[in-house]
């Protein structure tokens, strides 16, 4: 990587070095640690999140440092995420990938070849980490019970954890997030 010369104007300097204090002095809501007993490295240490609305704002803090960098990520909600059937097997949607991304940053390359980690938040608010998969089979009655709603299995269709696909007569299944962890309250 070659070293080059910029110019800034005291102003943009100014604002640059403003920009990473108020960064730093962020107040922040809650936290996720990495894994410290696995030696893989991950992209952060830790990631902090910032109530916005009804979600969360995502900051990370880089491995051996103490600098915190907003990222351009917010936590989506339970609801939106899904995964689509391309015909043969289920992938991530748009908003899933991005809570997937998320989880990469304080997920090994190993803990991610064990399940589709996500970061998102709950129904009741709180931000929570956990592998999104196919829940087991069950009779139609279980799933209506939990009020979920009933899809039949289509190329391109996308089902989130509020629904459930027919398998076989009277049989169907969903999604669920497996392994859920809150993100701890952050105290300075």
């Amino acid at each position: 990587m070659t070293k080059k010369i910029i110019r800034l104007t005291e102003s943009e300097f100014v604002e640059i070095v403003n920009r990473v204090i108020n960064e730093q002095q962020q107040n922040y809501d809650f936290i996720f640690s990495r894994n410290t007993s696995l030696t893989e490295p991950t992209k952060a240490e830790e990631i902090y999140l910032v109530k916005n609305g009804d979600t969360y704002d995502v900051f990370a803090k880089r491995p051996k440092s103490n600098i915190i960098e907003k990222t351009e990520f917010s936590l989506p909600k339970l609801s939106e995420l899904s995964l689509r059937w391309n015909g043969s097997t289920f992938e991530n949607n748009e908003t899933t990938e991005t809570a997937n991304m998320i989880a990469s940053l304080i997920k090994t390359n190993f803990e991610r070849s064990q399940g589709n980690w996500v970061v998102y938040t709950k129904e009741n608010g709180l931000p929570a980490i956990g592998k999104l998969s196919l829940g087991p089979v069950y009779d139609f009655d279980i799933l209506d019970k939990y009020k979920k709603n009933r899809k039949k299995l289509k190329t391109g269709e996308s089902y989130t954890p509020n629904d459930y696909f027919i398998v076989k007569q009277n049989k169907g299944r969903s999604l669920e997030v497996k392994d859920v962890e809150e993100a701890k309250p952050y105290e300075v």
